[in-house]
């Protein structure tokens, strides 16, 4: 027979005790919300935003955008028949961006200051030049497209500068090294 005894002292207490510590309870109380998560701070995403915007738009510049060559030649007038020609010696390097058709801007050295203003031309042939001594050089002829047939009289032999304005090429080829793909004629 088994006979019942008084339960020990304190044995009361330890029941009414929690099984874990207050902080445990504590800790396990806040996970109904959810597991932490960290954000990164706003001004981070707007610089990686920032940083993402710029690069799209040279991506975009150098697919869509164009460069126009500029290129500086000297040269003299002549009398051909009953128009004015500039013929403009050019290297072979900067011959290369030169074309059939190509903008020029022509200055007349020996004219006055009011009359020297620069004048649209076009380039009518480019030929290279034989007598340059096999140094690279290639003729040019330009046609001004505003010279009067008073100018014939006075201008053939003057020195002329010019300003040659290549076709616009596309940026990526630029960029790649083509600069004179396709613009031998």
């Amino acid at each position: 027979m088994i006979s019942e005894s008084p339960p020990p002292a304190g044995a009361g207490d330890a029941l009414k005790r929690p099984l874990f510590r207050p902080e445990v309870a504590l800790a396990r109380q806040g996970r109904w919300l959810g597991t932490v998560v960290l954000d990164p701070p706003t001004g981070l995403r707007a610089l990686v935003a920032g940083v993402a915007a710029v690069a799209v738009l040279l991506v975009a510049l150098l697919v869509l955008g164009a460069w126009t060559p500029r290129i500086p030649v000297t040269g003299q007038w002549l009398a051909s028949g009953d128009h004015l020609v500039a013929r403009l010696q050019v290297p072979e390097a900067a011959a290369r961006h030169v074309v059939v058709g190509d903008r020029v801007l022509l200055q007349s050295d020996g004219l006055s200051r009011a009359e020297a203003r620069p004048a649209p031309g076009r380039v009518t042939r480019v030929v290279r030049d034989e007598q340059a001594g096999g140094a690279g050089a290639y003729r040019i002829d330009v046609v001004p497209e505003t010279r009067a047939a008073a100018d014939i009289v006075n201008l053939p032999g003057q020195p002329v500068r010019a300003w040659i304005s290549g076709a616009p090429r596309p940026l990526y080829r630029w960029l790649l090294g083509e600069r004179n793909a396709g613009r031998r004629a």
